[in-house]
């Protein structure tokens, strides 16, 4: 116990004892009226039996504050010299000061109207008494006082001694019961740790039963899903070369039945008009050559202008194909992509494999490693845990990303067939419904799409008034039925039929509604 400590013991203690507080710089002793009885002692003799452990160069001056008494008793105090004391803020007096009085070594007396104070100097406290030449004598209470206050101090110390024997007594009491404590932990802790032992025995072994039975899993359903990918992507390019081949057979066919159409009624239309022109040269007088060639003249005109119209309708069909040509290889490219991603698909397949296998061949080294470290297994328990389980956690991990991959590649592939189905209804749609269009405004316009229908000349025909303004297939429909009847004079090649009357029979007659010149 430092110097520090035991006089704030001894402060205490002397506190308790006359309902003082003291603290380290000041002691203020109560009012006389205050102070109970006491004896009066020469020295303290005492005092000499401190151990020199006790004391230290360390010493400050304390100083006692006034308090009510109280009769609580020494041994009861509790002594907590290794705490900090606070220091208590002197409160403002207004009284006079009081005069100090030296009454021995380290004790300074002062004393005023209502109060008087003692302090208690380290400087001095252990020095022997000096001689000094007394300036005045003291009265007889103050000694009595003073005797009394030493003989306190000196009881005191005498008790700090006894408890510190007390304490070395108690120490090794709790040594001991310590120590058979920390015996009974010890056991406690083997036990468990055996039982812990089995215990990750037994997980282990589970865990290692689990891995295996859902890496088996894994592997059937990732052969599965890679079977059911393989026989879609099969069945997907021979439906795509099934389909391109039709497709351009169907166009080759369209083509070459457009052409000869276009070559057909070309050569129909120059036929007409020769025979024409040579009947109408044969029939009419010589005033009305001249006539006759402007007319001439101006059908070729005509016939000129729709056949550019007809061939720019060709190119805008061409452009059309060439479009549904530009998708096609777009959906080729697309099939591509997918090819390649399917691929990596494989690869990555093949990677986690490898790694599967890999991840075997460590954990038989790990087992191997295992049998070496039971020896040290106390030692190694944790660090093979946590590093089984980290492993276990990747594994788990990267299947789940291999399944949201192959999940994903799925879902690409059901939205590139998806796609491609939905352009082929497309089509198939947008055909249908031109056809039905032409259709309906053929209808709408009272023609005949084969044009070789001969009840038109047995229906009445009906004279309607139009404005100059509105559009008119008169053309066509002539056109049709010159066309018709120059099959008819093939046929019949006694008799030949001019088209100028079929032409006469037709021109009063003219449709009800009319939509344009062309679907």
């Amino acid at each position: 116990m430092s110097n520090q400590g035991l006089l704030s013991a001894l402060l205490s203690g002397f506190g308790s004892l006359y309902g003082i507080k003291l603290e380290p710089g000041k002691a203020k002793l109560p009012p006389l009226e205050h102070v109970p009885a006491i004896h009066v002692h020469e020295a303290c003799e005492r005092l000499d039996q401190v151990e020199p452990e006790q004391i230290s160069a360390d010493r400050q001056p304390y100083e006692t504050e006034s308090r009510p008494s109280t009769s609580t008793a020494i041994r009861h105090k509790t002594l907590e010299s290794h705490l900090p004391v606070k220091r208590a803020k002197q409160p403002q007096s207004k009284e006079e000061s009081p005069i100090p009085v030296v009454v021995s070594p380290g004790y300074v007396l002062s004393r005023s109207r209502s109060k008087v104070a003692m302090t208690i100097k380290t400087d001095g406290f252990f020095d022997p008494p000096k001689k000094e030449v007394p300036t005045h004598t003291l009265d007889q209470a103050t000694q009595d006082l003073i005797s009394d206050l030493r003989q306190q101090i000196s009881d005191l110390t005498l008790y700090l001694e006894e408890e510190k024997l007390n304490h070395r007594d108690t120490k090794k009491q709790a040594a001991e019961e310590l120590k058979k404590r920390e015996e009974k932990l010890n056991t406690r802790h083997e036990e468990e740790m055996n039982r812990l032992e089995d215990e990750y025995e037994k997980e282990i072994a589970d865990m290692k039963a689990a891995q295996q039975k859902l890496m088996a899993q894994e592997k059937a359903a990732s052969e599965a899903i890679h079977n059911r990918l393989t026989s879609d992507l099969n069945f997907m390019k021979s439906s795509f070369d099934t389909y391109k081949t039709q497709i351009v057979e169907e166009m080759d066919e369209k083509w070459a039945d457009k052409e000869a159409e276009l070559h057909f009624k070309f050569e129909e239309r120059i036929e007409s008009a020769i025979y024409e022109q040579k009947k109408q040269l044969i029939h009419e007088h010589q005033d009305e050559k001249a006539a006759m060639n402007q007319e001439f003249k101006r059908q070729i005109q005509t016939i000129a202008r729709e056949h550019k119209r007809e061939i720019d309708a060709i190119n805008k069909r061409y452009a059309n194909a060439a479009q549904d040509l530009e998708r096609l290889k777009r959906t080729t490219e697309e099939l591509n992509i997918a090819r390649v991603e399917l691929e990596d698909t494989k690869k990555q397949l093949k990677e986690t494999t490898e790694s599967f296998k890999r991840t075997l061949r460590e954990l038989q080294d790990a087992n191997v490693r295992l049998i070496d470290f039971e020896e040290r297994f106390h030692e190694k328990v944790s660090e093979v845990d946590d590093k089984y389980r980290q492993r276990m956690h990747n594994l788990m991990q990267e299947n789940a990303d291999l399944r949201k991959r192959y999940m994903s590649k799925c879902e690409e592939l059901y939205d590139v067939k998806s796609q491609n189905d939905i352009q082929v209804q497309e089509r198939v749609q947008t055909a249908k419904d031109t056809l039905q269009h032409v259709i309906k405004t053929r209808h709408r316009a009272n023609i005949s799409i084969a044009a070789s229908d001969p009840s038109l000349d047995e229906k009445k025909k009906i004279q309607h008034s139009r404005p100059l303004s509105a559009p008119t297939t008169r053309k066509e429909t002539v056109e049709a039925k010159l066309g018709e009847l120059q099959i008819q004079d093939k046929d019949q090649t006694s008799v030949k039929t001019p088209p100028s009357a079929g032409r006469q029979k037709l021109l009063p007659s003219r449709p009800q509604t009319c939509v344009g010149r062309r679907a």
